[in-house]
């Protein structure tokens, strides 16, 4: 069996890593829809780049939060009780 801890920090990475590539997606593709747009209308600038990662900072705050509530539940609870509920 898993360390508490371990448990804990594998139940926070899977769902950081999901979090993670969301960001790296919508980034790439408010970049893409800013070039475009950038091309009908004039004077619109192609990214703001600090409202882009406020945005994703954001994001992977809010991801970190609502993993580590599970995380910290999947830790605390007995392996054995786990197996035999299923």
């Amino acid at each position: 069996g898993a360390s508490r801890t371990r448990v804990e920090v594998t139940t926070m990475a899977s769902g950081l890593r999901l979090a993670a590539a969301g960001c790296v997606a919508g980034s790439l593709l408010a970049w893409g829809a800013g070039r475009v747009l950038s091309a009908y209308v004039p004077g619109l600038a192609g990214l703001d780049v600090g409202g882009v990662s406020l945005a994703a900072a954001t994001m992977l705050a809010t991801a970190a939060l609502a993993s580590w509530i599970p995380a910290r539940r999947a830790g605390r609870s007995d392996p054995l009780q786990a197996l035999q509920a299923e």
